[in-house]
């Protein structure tokens, strides 16, 4: 297996960087560790780092890719840590700072007419991504985000790949696994070509928590064992609860700029109808009730207070778990 000057041989662990995008006076290099088994099998690729502050996520894959040696793989297991370099470096929740372009919107980017985002996007998804079997993306909340951990799985109308998908995403050691009801860009191009492509979240506001760590590390290891690629049987202490049916998961925003406030936290059960937050304006006037479309559990929820519709964001993301109702106080 080459990737671009890149070569990797039978039997051994190379780290390098990926050239995959040239500015006026540089370039942006992604980092990459490649580990070639000993005797052949399907080809694993852990990505992290989309969203460059989510930092379980690329701590997770930073461990596996120095932890793992040749001889326990069969096949071979790509590992780009970090997508998003310049929001790393810059501490940039996201976005890429300097197109201002989210990644996990680019795939499969554009060689050319399109933005450095799609640029670098292109790169990855033709030099690594595209040659692969299974493909998982570590993710969490980010900076400024609180979530339950959870793993997402796509329909994606290819059968077989979705069912992949699914079981693939039952690996984890999370106590949901969720259909996701939005479209994602590289879920459907990787389906596309047969591969079947999970998110896994845990982790959030800029915390490396080392229980979130190791769950995505645990789960990256029984997929391995379940396609064949290590010895063993996947090890779960927690087998998640299967939630399909893309009505059960609703994002909730805001069309009114100003201020947010919210008392639900994550976790807590709300009802159809219930005030979960407030836009105010900067006298602390109310602007905007905001309430739940559905009965459910908050999985995520945005933490600054000012608040922009602009931002392309939500504010919450509620699940329908199939829970009673534990709701607490009505937000006054």
């Amino acid at each position: 297996m080459d990737i671009q000057d890149l070569s990797f041989a039978p039997g051994k662990k190379v780290s390098g960087k990926i050239p995959a995008a040239q500015r006026s006076l540089s370039s942006i290099e992604i980092p990459v560790t490649v580990i070639h088994g000993t005797q052949k099998g399907p080809h694993l690729c852990v990505i992290a780092g989309e969203h460059a502050n989510e930092y379980a996520g690329i701590e997770a894959a930073i461990r596996l890719a120095r932890d793992i040696v040749p001889e326990q793989v069969r096949g071979t297991l790509s590992i780009l840590p970090v997508i998003n370099v310049p929001g790393f470096e810059n501490r940039t929740p996201y976005v890429n700072p300097i197109d201002r372009v989210n990644v996990v919107k680019s795939w499969p980017g554009k060689p050319n007419g399109g933005t450095l985002t799609d640029v670098i996007t292109h790169t990855l998804f033709q030099a690594v991504i595209a040659k692969c079997n299974y493909l998982v993306s570590l993710h969490g909340g980010d900076i400024c985000e609180s979530m339950i951990p959870c793993s997402y799985f796509w329909d994606t109308g290819k059968e077989e790949v979705d069912r992949l998908a699914e079981r693939l995403a039952g690996l984890f050691e999370t106590e949901f696994a969720i259909q996701y009801s939005y479209v994602n860009k590289l879920a459907m191009e990787a389906s596309s070509l047969g591969i079947p492509k999970i998110i896994v979240e845990a982790g959030g506001e800029g915390k490396v928590a080392e229980k979130d760590v190791q769950m995505l590390v645990r789960g990256v290891y029984n997929v391995m064992k379940d396609v064949g690629m290590m010895a063993g049987e996947p090890i779960r202490k927690i087998r998640p609860k299967i939630i399909r049916g893309k009505e059960k998961l609703v994002y909730v925003g805001s069309s009114t700029a100003g201020l947010f406030y919210s008392k639900p936290e994550v976790g807590d059960l709300v009802s159809q109808g219930e005030v979960i937050g407030m836009i105010k304006d900067y006298q602390g006037n109310m602007v905007e009730e905001i309430r739940s479309p559905i009965n459910g559990k908050i999985f995520f929820k945005i933490n600054p207070l000012p608040w922009d519709p602009d931002l392309g964001w939500f504010l919450f993301q509620i699940v329908d778990t199939g829970e009673k109702d534990n709701k607490k106080e009505s937000l006054k």
